[in-house]
């Protein structure tokens, strides 16, 4: 794998889990999450004209992807506002973002991209870490640390995780190669989930019409910035290496940045087994990093 994807891949990683602590701190409300998802997608417009009018537009198959992960993104991004608001954030947080990993390498397996045997074991201690990472003590282990009032909002992260990062792999390929057109399905990605996100949240009959003060501007301003570069820049590396599953799991880079993130600025509880499933996830990135 190129030290770019990989750069890539760890830079993103790092900014979605900082947005992520950000978010869990601020309370993600469905006010906040359409307004950083419409002012992005106002800042794109330009560039979208611009790309589409200067003789390099996105390939019409494109544009249906792109509503397509719209829709999944609107059910992601409502399973972690609940998922937030009905648990611990160092489970929440690791558990729903590295679960979807093996379904991907199912993905590539399907697609004929099969991973080496060293891929393999990279994936498996990734997910072994995340078995461990919602555990307190090994002599602990009960029902209740994997099956809560979050469970279902984690079910519907990976979920909505799987389907987006499979369709936004399949984007990438039919893009044209670099930046500059992955920023621009980026900015679509996220015009296409406001209207989606609005009706789920209605659904809920989440409140959206608080948070008008100055404070919340800013903070929607951020969280735009945050999770469009995250975004924008996984879709980029989609672009260098024919594995999904092998990007994916070092992504999960930012579980460990969450974990580590939860204790010191969250004052959450952070079991010795827990860091220990944060190392053993490390482990599983770097034996992704030399496989082939």
């Amino acid at each position: 794998m190129s030290f770019l994807a990989i750069a890539l891949v760890l830079l993103s990683a790092t900014i979605h889990a900082t947005w992520n602590l950000l978010a869990h701190s601020q309370k993600l409300s469905g006010t906040l999450l359409l307004r950083f998802h419409w002012l992005t997608g106002l800042v794109g417009l330009i560039p979208i004209l611009l790309g589409e009018l200067k003789g390099n537009p996105l390939p019409p198959a494109a544009w249906g992807l792109v509503v397509l992960t719209g829709l999944l993104q609107s059910f992601y991004f409502l399973g972690l506002m609940m998922g937030y608001r009905n648990g611990n954030f160092s489970i929440v947080y690791p558990v729903a973002r590295a679960l979807p990993i093996l379904f991907l390498a199912f993905f590539d397996v399907a697609r004929g991209q099969f991973p080496s045997p060293v891929g393999w074991l990279g994936i498996i201690l990734v997910l072994i870490g995340c078995i461990l990472i919602p555990l307190k003590s090994l002599r602990t282990i009960k029902l209740a640390d994997y099956w809560n009032k979050s469970t279902i909002w984690i079910l519907m992260i990976m979920f909505a995780t799987v389907g987006y990062t499979a369709v936004d792999k399949l984007a990438s390929e039919i893009l044209t190669p670099g930046a500059e057109a992955s920023a621009r399905y980026a900015f679509l990605q996220a015009i296409f989930t406001v209207p989606f996100l609005w009706i789920v949240l209605k659904l809920i009959e989440e409140p959206m019409d608080k948070e008008t003060g100055l404070a919340s501007w800013k903070w929607s301003a951020l969280f735009a910035f945050f999770v469009f570069i995250s975004y924008w820049l996984m879709l980029w590396a989609f672009q260098l290496s024919p594995y999904i599953s092998y990007l994916s799991a070092l992504r999960q880079f930012s579980l460990v940045i969450g974990v580590l993130f939860a204790g010191l600025f969250l004052k959450e509880k952070v079991p010795p087994l827990r860091i220990g499933a944060a190392a053993v996830i490390v482990l599983g990135m770097f034996c992704i990093s030399q496989a082939s």
